[in-house]
């Protein structure tokens, strides 16, 4: 895996070979589209997303603009949990699973509890930046 972040610029990726499986937060919970050797994909700026590779790849990344990331903690520290069970292994399948329900289906990716996760998490996300919007703008009107 490598990402979790999000920029404030369009990213362009081809994938060369392998596979690769993009995670991407949308207003529904965490999209997850797969690309094979010779396909291209975008992430539009401001998004946050992961690159969860699927086999050994090899992908050409072109960024229109600023190159600044920042860090979307919920997917990056997936992101470092991730990397740090499979650095160095040659098993790196079995630590992989780790992360992973019992009912995970590998050959597409999917698994429904860890659909539900997201969307639980995401949606306490939102939340929250609504709370401290709220909780902001109310400051600001006392102040005045």
């Amino acid at each position: 895996m490598r990402s979790g972040y999000l920029h404030p610029s369009t990213a362009k990726a081809y994938v060369v070979s392998g596979r690769v499986q993009v995670w991407a937060l949308n207003e529904h919970g965490t999209s997850k589209t797969s690309y094979d050797a010779d396909q291209a994909f975008f992430t539009p700026p401001y998004v946050p997303h992961v690159l969860f590779f699927l086999e050994d790849s090899v992908i050409l990344e072109y960024w229109q603009g600023d190159a600044t990331c920042y860090y979307y903690h919920p997917y990056r520290r997936l992101v470092e949990l991730q990397n740090s069970l499979v650095a160095g292994k040659k098993e790196s399948v079995s630590h992989f699973r780790r992360l992973l329900p019992e009912d995970y289906d590998s050959s597409n990716g999917s698994n429904d509890s860890v659909g539900r996760a997201w969307l639980l998490a995401t949606a306490s996300l939102l939340m929250g930046i609504a709370l401290g919007s709220i909780l902001t703008a109310s400051s600001n009107v006392r102040r005045k």
